[in-house]
């Protein structure tokens, strides 16, 4: 199965070349978005309705933005900010969030883990703090 994932945080966006390949190879394709500090709601609406998941930075998923993403199944947080404002309108809308819970733990290895183990319905194991 292959899943679409958008690509909306901006520190990754130089970087997602460096691992298209290793994603492509787990059955994700990448979307990239043309982001220079973060999404608005009104940007994010044309885009989510045909994606599994968004590697996202500081973008506003509201529930409106949620609701227009009946595929969506994960938001993984890139970056040292909290996703907790994100949370509550995601788990209602059946998605789940993973996020760093400290800058440190915000490394590619760990977001990349945590997209594709919940694109494939199993737990991410971490949450936003």
């Amino acid at each position: 199965m292959r899943f679409r994932v958008l690509v909306t945080a901006p520190y990754f966006l130089p970087e997602v070349e460096r691992f298209r390949a290793e994603l492509e190879a787990a059955g994700i394709e990448l979307v990239t978005a043309d982001v220079s500090e973060r999404l608005e709601e009104d940007e994010l609406l044309p885009l989510v309705g045909a994606v599994d998941g968004v590697i996202c930075g500081d973008d506003r998923f509201s529930e409106r933005v949620l609701a227009a993403a009946p595929r969506l199944k994960v938001l993984s947080k890139w970056g040292p900010a909290s996703i907790r404002s994100t949370r509550r309108p995601a788990a209602g809308a059946g998605c789940a969030c993973a996020g760093p819970s400290t800058p440190s733990a915000a490394r590619w290895p760990r977001a990349s883990w945590a997209t594709r183990s919940s694109l494939r319905g199993a737990s991410c194991g971490w949450t936003a703090a």
